[in-house]
């Protein structure tokens, strides 16, 4: 059988994938990103920590996506959730989940793992972007 065949292929929502998609500041909205994975068959948990919703104990998702916010990864006493993120990439790190963080999502992933967070020469420690 080749490579190409249909057995070989899988059809886009074939595979239940279901994504945990963090949202940290009203103003660097999902929905940049919930038409792409919607399209490509993926269940999505949106979490928006800037409403009050709070971070999942444990990670059951396939993935873990976590986006820009004017926070920074040093703002944990401003952001009592910050934490709980933190928490969740060292559990998809033991369980090889992927990771995808962008701006303070990166920053965070940076500095769990040891890394730094580089904050923005023009706003405060506290806020990124």
């Amino acid at each position: 059988m080749s490579a190409t065949s249909s057995a070989n292929t899988v059809e886009p929502g074939a595979l239940e994938t279901k994504i945990l998609l963090i949202q940290p500041d009203m103003d660097w909205p999902a929905r940049r990103f919930l038409p792409w994975l919607e399209q490509q068959g993926i269940d999505i948990e949106l979490i928006r920590p800037f409403l009050g919703q709070p971070i999942p104990h444990e990670l059951t998702a396939d993935g873990l996506i976590v986006l820009a916010g004017y926070m920074n990864a040093y703002a944990d006493d401003s952001y009592p959730w910050v934490p709980d993120v933190r928490r969740l990439y060292r559990q998809a790190d033991e369980t090889d989940i992927p990771i995808l963080g962008f701006c303070f999502g990166a920053q965070l992933l940076a500095t769990t793992f040891g890394g730094e967070g580089i904050g923005c020469a023009v706003r405060p420690r506290d806020r990124c972007c």
